[in-house]
């Protein structure tokens, strides 16, 4: 994944490293409609960070329509 500069990169990876963020984007993103199955995975510690940064962009943008 390209960045559009260092600090935001920075920023994505401190987010997607925090438990907490991953918490709330599946949260978010299974009240928006994804399937339960990514709390499963969330749950499991199977879910990666293409799997959390893939559910903030899709859910984010379904919310913001």
């Amino acid at each position: 994944m390209k960045f559009s500069s260092p600090a935001l990169k920075l920023e994505t990876e401190t987010s997607l490293a925090s438990e907490a963020h991953r918490q709330i984007i599946v949260a978010a993103a299974n009240k928006a409609g994804a399937h339960v199955s990514w709390a499963d995975k969330l749950g499991n510690n199977t879910l990666t960070d293409a799997d959390v940064l893939g559910l903030a962009v899709k859910y984010t943008v379904a919310v913001n329509k």
